[in-house]
């Protein structure tokens, strides 16, 4: 906390010095106004809607030596960091199409510009369009119909549900995008009415959410490799369990509720000694695997609650 000084001005008027770091934070300029709203004991100044806007963040990708994760990795970090304009250099033939996929990935991003070594991409999202509650339901409703279909354990569904899981990855990487641009905005965070807080613990569960949808992507496609019927049986009750829990989880977290929080983290933890169980009983790759996306499933939920125990009630 930062303690200024009240000096007088004049017979009339009182004037106190603004942070320097508040006035670059906010773009703003000698001249520019302010907006001051008083309270019983307090007063709050903000700047002016449009005073604060962003410059033009341009940068560049250069793909000489780099592999297709390493390319996919920068261009997805520019991204999140808010490059309005993303401009990848010495793009080998065969990578062109790679690259140009990920673009169509990242929500609001297209391409502009494509020559057979360069490929230039624009932003055009207006951030203030979306809300980082809004993109998290998005991708609440997409997981629990994934989670729906998946538990038929049907091949059919597998090509769909990994469409989805698409999904989920574009909405999570939109709200790092957005919470970043929040973070660095007081104007855009006072649009969203969110506080710092609250977009970094949002930030957080997104991600357990998005890691959550991985898992149900995985367990569509090992499901119908299990032969024995009974085996199957016991990964289904476990998996179902897992997906009530979600529900529930779900429910409390949109509930804000820091109680019901600790008492549902003690709960889901014991479906480990379920999943430990089910190994020993069926000591086998598949259901190995299995039981390594079913335990990253409930890691996921237990940090959704913990991050809910931390949000303000």
């Amino acid at each position: 906390m930062e303690v200024r000084k009240l000096m007088a001005f004049g017979n009339s008027s009182y004037v106190v010095s603004l942070p320097k770091a508040w006035v670059n934070k906010n773009k703003l300029k000698k001249g520019a106004a302010l907006v001051v709203e008083e309270r019983p004991s307090e007063i709050i100044f903000s700047a002016q809607e449009g005073a604060g806007d962003q410059a033009l963040r341009e940068v560049t990708v250069n793909c000489t030596g780099k592999n297709e994760p390493e390319i996919k990795t920068e261009i997805t970090a520019m991204y999140v960091i808010n490059a309005n304009v993303i401009t990848i250099t010495h793009i080998d033939k065969t990578k062109a199409s790679f690259v140009k996929g990920i673009i169509h990935g990242l929500v609001g991003m297209e391409v502009i510009e494509e020559t057979s070594t360069r490929i230039i991409a624009k932003d055009f999202l207006d951030l203030k369009a979306f809300t980082i509650p809004g993109t998290f339901r998005r991708a609440d409703i997409i997981v629990r119909s994934m989670l729906e279909d998946s538990l038929q354990g049907n091949k059919e569904d597998v090509d769909s549900i990994d469409e989805r899981d698409n999904e989920i990855n574009r909405l999570m990487l939109l709200s790092a995008r957005t919470g970043r641009a929040a973070m660095e905005n007081p104007l855009l965070l006072r649009h969203f009415d969110m506080t710092y807080w609250e977009v970094l613990i949002a930030k957080q569960i997104m991600q357990q959410v998005e890691m959550f949808g991985d898992q149900v992507k995985r367990i569509s496609r090992a499901i119908p490799e299990i032969k024995d019927e009974k085996q199957k049986e016991e990964v289904m009750k476990i998996y179902r369990k897992i997906r009530s829990d979600y529900l529930d989880v779900m429910k409390i977290y949109y509930a804000k509720s820091a109680v019901d929080a600790i008492k549902k983290e003690t709960a889901t933890r014991k479906l480990f000694k379920e999943c430990s169980a089910l190994m020993e009983k069926n000591p086998n790759v598949t259901t190995a695997r299995l039981v390594e996306y079913l335990n990253y499933m409930i890691v996921a939920l237990t940090r959704i609650l913990r991050s809910t125990m931390e949000m303000k009630a």
